[in-house]
């Protein structure tokens, strides 16, 4: 089944201005907020013509380690609020941006250090010629599953990834289920 999603191709905020990956993440008025109140927005500072790759290809050469996954988490929170706003008429606050960026950096962190205990579990690459998928569902109140999945190769290269909405009334044994349907298909 094909898909047709009529979308502008302007700043869902912004209409004067084209909604770029640049613009987006960078230029418009919300992400300069965004990246002032973090106090990242000279080292994020763009041209309009650069494109996002540009930006932080830049940023990734001069800054540390810690200075790069804070910025990817902000761009990440950035475009996941543009998201929301387009697809669902959710509007986050720039306070709201810069918590979830932050939380998602303090889990992160978290995640690097390793943990030993009864139960933990860590990520390990699969055998040499294998591949792993690791999946994720997420049950909604109105019952519609959204499931995600990534692959990596035994380098732990990423190999692919997806991400569906189902709609239905699902429990979350079945969301999971259905994850794993989605990612071996």
């Amino acid at each position: 089944m094909i898909k047709r999603v009529m979308q502008s191709n302007r700043c869902p905020w912004r209409w004067s201005a084209a909604e770029t990956d640049n613009h987006v993440l960078f230029n418009c008025d919300f992400a300069r907020t965004v990246w002032n109140m973090a106090g990242l927005q000279q080292v994020v500072q763009t041209e309009m013509h650069n494109t996002s790759f540009e930006v932080f290809l830049r940023v990734f050469e001069v800054c540390t380690r810690e200075k790069c996954v804070q910025i990817g988490m902000l761009a990440w929170a950035i475009w996941n609020r543009r998201n929301k706003w387009v697809w669902e008429h959710i509007n986050g606050s720039t306070y709201g941006v810069k918590a979830m960026a932050t939380s998602y950096l303090t889990e992160w962190k978290s995640a690097q250090v390793k943990r030993v205990g009864v139960g933990d579990q860590f990520w390990r690459k699969p055998m040499a010629g294998w591949i792993k998928i690791n999946t994720n569902a997420t049950v909604f109140p109105d019952g519609s599953v959204g499931v995600r999945c990534v692959l990596r190769d035994e380098q732990s290269f990423f190999l692919g990834a997806r991400n569906n909405k189902i709609v239905g009334a699902w429990s979350p044994r079945e969301a999971e289920t259905l994850g794993m349907k989605e990612a071996l298909s």
